[in-house]
């Protein structure tokens, strides 16, 4: 019987789009060109202002698909645990290796070798912390069907709205757990009491949910384009970063709702990209993210050409292409090795 996830393609394409929109979101936070710095506006400032959109969004995405697909475990996969836990160690260790071997300059050893618990990816930290929860979460949008939409909205209303609108966040959680949970809350409902139940609705409402989609993307470029040019007490991306941002949560729930109404195709080599989402997003923003944006792509070189869109296309599709080149490559060493122990096992 296939899963879920096989039968929505498009959760695939999904993954690989949000991954790409957050390395498109690391060239305005990791390069030497800082976005909320910029206040000559021009084709390209609009293009970077887009992109600015790609960390939120993304990361939401990636919460959104793990509440839809996990909704109904009710028990804590531990070997699915460790198994995430062994690649973050991995290219931890990694990224400290060549970024050491390349004459960086490397700190803080012991986050290394502890990756989870001192927050070196805050994503998988928070992330990691949020599965352990999954089976509670999970009694909760199982058993509780009168009012987790009720939940939901409170949820929304204390860590996003008011945070968004007043700048006070009365959680104040660091690690934005309270978003992740509020998040996964929304795709475990979204699958339960919608797509199983009601897709006709998100179906035949599609053409609505693309014009909300539009207008809200509208609206936070717009407000961009308002902070930059006309004041300088107010970061462009205000309504942007971080994740607990009303906008972005919204764009991203209305992007999402879209998405898994569609069934696009999905060829193997696609199947193998997405799955190496996780991967790409390791390699990238550990501690080897200066390579990738201050040195092999550098958009300071570029940001005044004609041209910068299509390069700025090019480095992100390209740092996406390497590193799931450096994951295959770890995979195929992986494998050689635990065949030679088989085989070493065997002839004892």
């Amino acid at each position: 019987m296939a899963s879920v996830k096989d039968k929505i393609t498009s959760i695939q394409y999904m993954r690989i789009f949000a991954m790409l929109g957050i390395i498109a979101f690391h060239f305005t936070d990791h390069s030497p060109v800082d976005f909320n710095s910029l206040h000559s506006i021009s084709l390209n400032w609009w293009f970077f202002a887009i992109a600015r959109m790609g960390g939120g969004i993304g990361n939401c995405v990636f919460v959104l698909i793990s509440g839809f697909l996990l909704c109904k475990k009710n028990k804590l996969n531990l070997s699915h645990l460790f198994s995430l836990y062994s690649i973050v160690l991995f290219y931890s260790i990694f990224s400290y290796y060549i970024s050491a071997h390349l004459k960086f300059v490397p700190h803080g050893l012991f986050s290394q070798f502890f990756p989870i618990i001192t927050a070196k990816y805050w994503f998988m930290s928070t992330y990691f912390l949020l599965i352990i929860f999954v089976p509670f979460i999970n009694s909760i949008l199982l058993n509780f069907k009168d009012k987790i939409l009720k939940l939901i909205l409170l949820i929304f209303c204390i860590s996003s709205i008011i945070p968004t609108f007043t700048l006070q966040n009365y959680f104040n959680i660091n690690s934005k757990i309270d978003i992740f949970i509020l998040l996964y809350l929304v795709g475990g409902f979204i699958r339960i009491y919608i797509y199983e139940q009601k897709i006709e609705y998100l179906i035949k409402y599609r053409k609505v949910l693309i014009f909300l989609a539009c207008l809200i993307f509208s609206l936070i470029l717009f407000s961009e384009f308002l902070f930059a040019k006309y004041t300088k007490s107010i970061s462009p991306d205000f309504f942007i970063w971080t994740v607990e941002k009303s906008p972005i949560i919204i764009l991203t729930v209305l992007l999402f709702s879209i998405c898994i109404t569609l069934k696009p195709k999905l060829p193997s080599f696609i199947d193998l990209l997405s799955q190496k989402s996780f991967p790409v997003y390791l390699i990238h923003c550990g501690m080897l993210y200066p390579i990738f944006f201050r040195h092999l792509f550098n958009p300071e070189n570029f940001f005044d050409k004609n041209y910068f869109i299509i390069w700025y296309v090019f480095a992100t599709v390209s740092i996406y292409f390497i590193c799931f080149v450096i994951d295959i490559i770890r995979n195929f060493i992986f494998n050689k090795l635990y065949l030679l122990k088989g085989i070493f096992l065997i002839s004892k």
